[in-house]
């Protein structure tokens, strides 16, 4: 198993330097720091905290975990038989209350991250899928009639709770992929910034006007069109809070500052286009429902049928444009990369440089690089094992 980054003491006694030639160790020494402090808080959750989950398997098999069955989720470990090999899956199931993130989802979601983090080996885990159960939402944010029975000090300690979940998302050591298939407000947005790439979706069956193929690409004109349904938003202002749980911090850096404050600022939300335009979105998965929705002898009710065509149609197309191409490169490659990439965002060039040296220096001793240069040479498609 390749140690973390900053697992090992010898980092905080290097010295590395910026462009000005001045000593930048401190830099490494604070985000070495940072790591140790993120591990104690979590094991601190862990011992005080009662979280009540589990995780349901693709495969129907079991594992000796002291969890019970969620309720308001479901895990799937990859499954080899399908499509998913190498990637799990993990869905949010409240449809009463449209993936409202709730105290009981918030534990359960803790603990399985928790699981994905500290056993992702032992069970050939390199991409995780985070998507939704329910038709047209993803997730509406914090649930608000949980949140008016909350004290002040309740609601405090549930707002640093979420967002030790997102941050638990972001920091996960394998890359992570939003399916976002409708409403995505709120904490919901704020769990999808946290994630590695993000997926829109659009059903042309919703654009009922007759310039409807003119909607279907970034390019467009009427992009702005009100029949697109707004599903995307930070709207804390308009309910007199702002973002909590990293929406102010991570919008921006994805997005730029002045557009980041536009849509704060206003609570404005935008629909799956102009999320893609501005960058929120890697891509969009658009369908013709009338052309998916063609088996007439299914005994389940027709609004079922049409969320599951919507949602096979969907998943196919983030595992083979996304998830797939992932796992089938180095696993230790793109953990490593993934680290790179979010560490030395936060430095200055000269020291994000030495970031990037010191994690391409976990994966030369690697058999998976070697593997890599054998199967360049012998013109075949390589077999990484994460070793």
């Amino acid at each position: 198993m390749q140690k973390s980054l900053f697992a090992s003491r010898k980092i905080a006694t290097t010295t590395f330097h910026n462009n000005n030639n001045k000593p930048c160790c401190s830099l490494m020494q604070s985000l070495f720091m940072k790591q140790q402090q993120q591990g104690r808080r979590l094991k601190q959750n862990q011992q005080h905290q009662c979280y009540h989950s589990s995780l349901l398997l693709s495969n129907n098999s079991s594992l000796n975990l002291p969890f019970e069955q969620p309720t308001e989720c479901i895990f799937q470990l990859p499954n080899e038989q399908e499509l998913h090999a190498h990637t799990a899956i993990l869905s949010l199931n409240r449809p009463m209350q449209r993936n409202a993130l709730s105290q009981q989802l918030v534990n359960e979601l803790l603990n399985i991250l928790s699981f994905i983090k500290n056993q992702h080996l032992q069970h050939s885990i390199r991409c995780l899928i985070l998507k939704s159960n329910v038709k047209d939402t993803f997730c509406t944010g914090a649930d608000l009639k949980e949140r008016s029975k909350m004290s002040t000090l309740e609601t405090s300690i549930f707002v640093n709770k979420l967002r030790f979940l997102m941050n638990e998302i972001e920091n996960l050591p394998i890359p992570t992929i939003a399916c976002l298939n409708g409403y995505c407000l709120g904490g919901g947005m704020e769990m999808a910034l946290a994630c590695d790439l993000r997926v829109g979706f659009l059903n042309k069956a919703t654009i009922a006007d007759d310039n409807a193929d003119n909607c279907m690409t970034q390019n467009v004109v009427n992009k702005d069109s009100e029949l697109l349904p707004k599903y995307f938003g930070l709207v804390e202002t308009a309910l007199g809070i702002i973002p909590g749980a990293g929406g102010c911090n991570r919008l921006p850096r994805l997005i730029g500052i002045p557009k980041a404050k536009e849509l704060i600022y206003t609570a404005k939300k935008i629909n799956v286009l102009e999320a893609l335009e501005i960058g929120i979105l890697n891509d969009v998965c658009i369908i013709d429902n009338h052309k998916t929705n063609n088996n007439t002898n299914n005994k389940v009710g027709e609004e079922e049928e049409e969320k599951m065509n919507e949602d096979k149609v969907f998943m196919n197309y983030v595992l083979e444009k996304f998830a797939n191409p992932i796992v089938q490169n180095g696993p230790i490659a793109v953990k490593m990369a993934k680290q790179a990439i979010q560490q030395s965002i936060q430095l200055d060039v000269a020291s994000g440089n030495k970031v990037e040296e010191l994690c391409y220096a976990q994966v030369i001793p690697t058999k998976d690089r070697l593997e890599g240069l054998l199967a360049f040479k012998e013109k075949r498609k390589p077999n990484y094992k994460g070793e």
